[in-house]
């Protein structure tokens, strides 16, 4: 995935193992945890990551100053009074040129009705393509490419790389 190296990512309750030019959010009470995960994993010395908290629902972080080129979001369907919370987050933080990578482990059969919200906001896309997805998809992990309606064909040339 070289052509990630130069584009700007945000994470969204994600813990790094070999970061790019990432900037972590978590809820506050996780945010010692994830600064933590960095220095397990050496990245303290590294100026290309970093954390902070970030509530769903609330203002975004002043230090996020522009929107990402990719958002990932791992684990984030849990709570589902927090799904609107969520989704609006994203629409914050997505533009037209952002492309988010959205996997969860669907744990509750309200964690599909997510899904359903997304798609009334976002164009989204299952990750068919991954080699890997026999194994994961037995676990009952879902991985989704979202991105705004209106560029979602011009992404599609992304998406596939």
């Amino acid at each position: 995935m070289d052509e990630l190296r130069e584009k700007t990512m945000l994470a969204l309750s994600l813990n790094p193992s070999k970061p790019l030019s990432i900037h972590l959010t978590d809820l506050a009470r996780i945010l010692p945890i994830t600064l933590r995960n960095i220095e397990l994993n050496g990245l303290t010395a590294s100026a290309s990551i970093s954390a902070d908290a970030l509530e769903w629902g609330s203002s975004i972080v002043p230090k996020i100053l522009s929107k990402p080129d990719v958002l990932l979001a791992a684990d984030c369907v849990y709570f589902e009074p927090a799904f609107p919370l969520l989704l609006q987050t994203m629409q914050e933080l997505m533009d037209p040129e952002t492309v988010c990578y959205f996997c969860f482990k669907k744990r509750r059969r309200a964690d599909m009705n997510f899904v359903k919200m997304a798609r009334k906001i976002f164009e989204l896309k299952d990750v068919e393509d991954d080699p890997e997805k026999g194994v994961w998809g037995r676990e009952g992990v879902h991985l989704y490419v979202l991105a705004q309606s209106l560029v979602y064909e011009e992404k599609e040339c992304f998406m596939q790389n």
